[in-house]
């Protein structure tokens, strides 16, 4: 986990963290919540296309269609 992401913060401020940054689509918000060795590929992987590194993945994130929104609801 990025140092910047820090697991010892507190879980709702680093949940609402990520919230904002998927549902935005905000790519360098999402890079730096992601570890620079983070892998992203199909559930039956690994293959030699999945991404291997955060850069990786988000260059691979634009490529979606339509692009990928995460809407969240709060219970």
């Amino acid at each position: 986990m990025p140092e910047d992401a820090s697991a010892t913060g507190e879980p709702a401020e680093l949940a609402e963290r990520v919230r904002l940054a998927l549902e935005s689509g905000d790519l360098d918000a999402i890079r730096d919540l992601l570890d620079p060795s983070a892998r992203w590929g199909a559930p039956e992987g690994p293959h030699e296309a999945d991404c291997q590194n955060r850069d990786q993945v988000v260059a691979w994130w634009p490529a979606l269609e339509p692009p990928v929104h995460v809407r969240w609801s709060r219970r």
